[in-house]
C-alpha cells in the first residue's frame, strides 16, 4: 500500500466513522415523551363585587381544551415529559389567575414559533377530572408522586429572553432581570415594586408544583410568564418545557451545565498548555490547534453560562452561534499548513466567513432573521465542504500530507458542523452527538500536540547526540594541534638554541682577538641580537612547557598565591635594592589556573625588577561586584600610554628590543576568563581581574 493510498484510507475512515457515530447515536437516543394535550371543557367561576351595580356578581367562564386553549393533565405525566404547546398573548401582560379564560389566547408550538418582544405565556396544568369514572384507578397510578395530601411534580422552565416574571396561580414565584415600566401591584397585590428600565437576565428555573389529592377539593395550577426582550430575534421561550418527578427534572437541570462545565475546563486546560508550549518553544506550530480549542472553549463557555444565570444572554448566544465558524476556520488553517500562503488565506477566510453574520444574528431585527439564518446555514455548509476539500486536496496537488491526527480532527469538525444544522439540541445533553464529537476533538488536539512535541524532542535528542560526537571529534583535533604546536615550540626553543649558543661563544672569541674598534662594535651588535633571539627562545620554551591552554580552571585562594609570590620574588627584590610588600591578608577565592596565574604574576614582578627602575613593589587586592582585582604596582619610571606593552616584541624603552613576556602573560590571564590591564600614575600598576568563586 502506497503512502497516498494509506492517507486516503485514513481520511475516508475519519469521515465515515464520524458520520456513523453521529447517525447511530441519533437513532439510538430515546426522546423525552411529549405530554399529550388533554381534552374537555375547562370552567372557572369568578365571584366579585361590581361597584357600578353595587352588588356581588357571580361569573362563569368556559374554554374548550384543544380549541380555545391548550392544557395538560397530571394523570398523563410520567417521570419526565415535554410540554410542547403553550397559550400565548402577545404584547400584553395578563393578570395571573384573574379569570384567565377570559383572554383570547393563541395556542402555539415551541418547535417553530417566534414570540413578540413582550407578552404573556400561560401553561395550564390540570388536576384529575373529578367526574372521571376511572378516578380511583387514576389516583392509584399517581401514588409514586404522592407526598402527604399532595401529588408533587416539578417543572423546568427553559431560558426566557431576556427578562421575566413568573407567577404560579396568583403568586409571584420568581423574577429574572427587570421588565421596563412594570408595576408588580397590578399583578400581585402583595408586591408594590416598580421596575423602570429593562435589565437583561436569563436562567433555567425549576418550580415545585403541588396538586391536592382529595376529590372534593381538586385544584389546578396555572403558570403565567410575563417576559420582555431587548432583541427581536431572541424572545420568549427558547426551548421545550419539561415536567415530571422532582428527581428526574433536577437531574436534567444539573446535567446540562455540568456537561458544559467539564467541556469548558478541559478546553481551557488544553488551551493553556498550547499557549505555554508555544511561548516556551517559541513556535507558531500550534496556532491552528490553539484556535480550535478557543472555538471549543467559546462554545462550552456560552452554553455553560446560558444554562445558569447570566446578564449577557444575547452576547453569549452570539458566541455560541459564531464558535462553530472559529472551529471550522481553525480546521482549515490546520489542514492547509503545507499549502502556499494564498491557498491558506482563501480556505481560512471561506471557513470563517460566517463568523460575523452568526455573531450579529441575535441583535438583528425580526425582518432580517430569515435571510441571515439562511446565509449562516449556507456558509456553514460551504465551510464544511472547504475543510473536506483540504482533507483530500494533498492527494491531487502532491503537497506534503498532513499528520493523520489532524485529518481525523478535520473530519470530526466537518461532520459536527453539518450535523448541528439538522440535529437540534436536546434537553438531555448527553444524548446530543455533537457534544461527544467536541470531546473527541479536544482529545485529538491534545494528542496532536503531544505527538509534535515528542517528535521534536526525538529530533533534538538526535541532534544533541550528533553534536556531542562532533564536539568530541573537534576537541580531539584541537588537542592534536596543540600537541604538534608544543613539539614545534620545543624544537624551536631547544634544538635551535644550540647553534646560537655556539655562535655566541665564537663571537666572544672574535671580540677578544679583534683589535679594530669598528669591527669590535659590529661584533657586539651581532652578539646583542644573538642574545635577544636566545632570550625569546627561552620565553618560548617556558610558554611551551607551561601549556596554559590545557590547564583547567578551579577555585583557588589569592591570599595563598600572593604569599607564594612574596616568598619566591623577595630575594630578587632585595638583591636589586627593591622593597616587596604583600598587603593581601584576606582570603578571596577565584576561578583560575594555578600554575598559569603564578607564572604570569611572577613574570610581571620580575619585569618590574628588571625594567621599572623602582624602589618599591606592592601587591594589593580589592573586589568589584563578582570580580577580584589583584594589582602589582611599582613607583618606577612608568610606561608611556602610547605604547601597547602587550604586543609581542614591544618594550617600554625601545619598541624594537621588546620580547614576549607580557604578551604571554596577557594570553595566560585571558585563558582563565580574566583580564590584564595596566595604568601609569607615579609608576606602573598591572591589574589582574578574575571571577570570584
Amino acid at each position: 500500500m502506497t503512502k497516498n493510498q494509506k492517507y486516503l484510507l485514513i481520511a475516508l475512515a475519519g469521515i465515515i466513522l464520524s458520520v456513523l457515530f453521529t447517525v447511530i447515536m441519533y437513532l439510538c437516543r430515546t426522546d423525552i415523551p411529549v405530554c399529550p394535550e388533554t381534552d374537555g371543557v375547562l370552567s372557572e367561576f369568578r365571584y366579585y363585587f361590581d361597584e357600578a351595580k353595587n352588588e356581588w356578581v357571580s361569573e362563569e367562564s368556559s374554554a374548550f381544551i384543544g380549541e380555545d386553549i391548550t392544557a395538560v393533565r397530571i394523570n398523563d405525566f410520567s417521570d419526565l415529559n415535554v410540554i410542547e404547546k403553550v397559550n400565548y398573548v402577545p404584547d400584553e401582560f395578563i393578570v395571573p389567575s384573574a379569570n384567565p379564560l377570559s383572554y383570547d389566547y393563541q395556542t402555539v408550538s415551541l418547535k417553530d414559533f417566534t414570540f413578540a418582544k413582550s407578552g404573556s405565556i400561560v401553561i395550564f396544568l390540570l388536576n384529575l377530572d373529578p367526574t372521571d369514572p376511572n378516578f380511583s384507578e387514576e389516583t392509584k397510578n399517581l401514588d409514586g408522586y404522592k407526598i402527604g395530601d399532595y401529588w408533587k411534580f416539578s417543572i423546568l422552565l427553559p431560558k426566557i429572553f431576556t427578562a421575566s416574571n413568573v407567577y404560579v396561580n396568583s403568586n409571584l414565584a420568581l423574577s429574572s432581570g427587570e421588565i421596563s415600566d412594570y408595576e408588580f401591584i397590578k399583578y400581585n397585590t402583595s408586591d408594590d415594586r416598580v421596575t423602570v428600565k429593562h435589565v437583561s437576565e436569563t436562567e433555567r428555573n425549576v418550580l415545585e408544583l403541588s396538586f391536592y389529592t382529595r376529590r372534593e377539593a381538586l385544584s389546578n395550577q396555572v403558570i403565567t410568564i410575563h417576559y420582555q426582550s431587548d432583541s427581536e430575534t431572541m424572545t420568549g421561550l427558547q426551548d421545550f418545557i419539561l415536567v415530571g418527578s422532582s428527581d428526574a427534572v433536577e437531574q436534567v437541570k444539573v446535567q446540562y451545565p455540568v456537561t458544559f462545565l467539564v467541556a469548558l475546563v478541559v478546553s481551557v486546560m488544553i488551551l493553556f498548555v498550547l499557549i505555554v508550549l508555544s511561548f516556551l518553544k517559541k513556535t507558531k506550530e500550534f496556532i491552528a490547534e490553539t484556535l480550535l480549542m478557543s472555538g471549543v472553549m467559546m462554545l462550552a463557555l456560552a452554553n455553560y453560562a446560558l444554562a445558569n444565570v447570566t446578564s449577557l444572554p444575547l452576547f453569549l448566544s452570539s458566541l455560541r452561534y459564531s464558535a462553530n465558524f472559529v472551529i471550522l476556520g481553525a480546521a482549515a488553517l490546520m489542514l492547509s499548513k503545507n499549502f502556499p500562503l494564498k491557498v491558506r488565506l482563501v480556505f481560512s477566510a471561506l471557513s470563517s466567513a460566517g463568523f460575523v453574520p452568526a455573531f450579529i444574528f441575535p441583535y438583528l431585527s425580526y425582518g432580517a432573521t430569515d435571510g441571515i439564518f439562511m446565509t449562516v446555514t449556507v456558509l456553514k455548509i460551504l465551510a464544511a465542504l472547504s475543510v473536506v476539500t483540504l482533507i483530500f486536496l494533498p492527494l491531487i496537488t502532491k503537497t506534503v500530507l498532513p499528520p493523520y491526527l489532524r485529518i481525523f480532527s478535520g473530519a470530526i469538525v466537518t461532520v459536527n458542523a453539518v450535523s448541528s444544522i439538522f440535529i437540534l439540541p436536546t434537553s438531555e445533553v448527553l444524548k446530543y452527538p455533537p457534544i461527544w464529537l467536541y470531546f473527541a476533538l479536544t482529545v485529538l488536539s491534545l494528542l496532536t500536540v503531544v505527538k509534535i512535541i515528542a517528535a521534536t524532542e526525538r529530533e533534538n535528542a538526535y541532534i544533541t547526540a550528533n553534536l556531542n560526537r562532533e564536539v568530541e571529534r573537534q576537541v580531539k583535533d584541537i588537542k592534536s594541534v596543540i600537541s604538534e604546536r608544543d613539539k614545534l615550540l620545543q624544537f624551536l626553543s631547544h634544538d635551535l638554541k644550540k647553534p646560537l649558543l655556539s655562535g655566541q661563544n665564537y663571537l666572544n672569541t672574535l671580540i677578544e682577538r679583534e683589535k679594530d674598534s669598528e669591527q669590535t662594535k659590529l661584533l657586539n651588535i651581532v652578539k646583542q641580537n644573538d642574545k635577544k633571539v636566545l632570550d625569546n627562545m627561552t620565553e618560548i620554551a617556558s610558554y611551551a612547557k607551561l601549556n596554559y591552554v590545557a590547564e583547567a580552571s578551579r577555585s583557588i585562594d589569592l591570599c595563598e598565591i600572593c604569599q607564594k609570590l612574596y616568598e619566591y620574588c623577595s630575594e630578587d627584590c632585595k638583591a636589586s635594592g627593591i622593597m616587596l610588600k604583600n598587603t593581601v591578608d584576606k582570603k578571596i577565592s577565584v576561578f583560575a589556573k594555578p600554575k598559569g596565574l603564578e607564572n604570569a604574576l611572577t613574570n610581571i614582578i620580575l619585569n618590574s625588577i628588571e625594567h621599572a627602575e623602582c624602589t618599591e613593589i606592592v601587591l594589593s587586592l580589592r573586589t568589584d561586584k563578582n570580580k577580584a582585582l589583584l594589582t602589582i604596582s611599582d613607583n618606577g619610571k612608568g610606561i608611556s600610554p602610547d605604547i601597547d606593552v602587550f604586543r609581542p616584541y614591544i618594550s617600554e624603552n625601545n619598541p624594537e628590543t621588546g620580547g614576549l613576556g607580557l604578551y604571554i602573560c596577557k594570553n595566560i590571564i585571558e585563558s582563565m576568563n580574566g583580564e590584564l590591564t595596566f595604568e601609569c600614575n607615579e609608576g606602573t600598576a598591572f591589574t589582574v581581574a578574575l571571577l570570584k568563586a
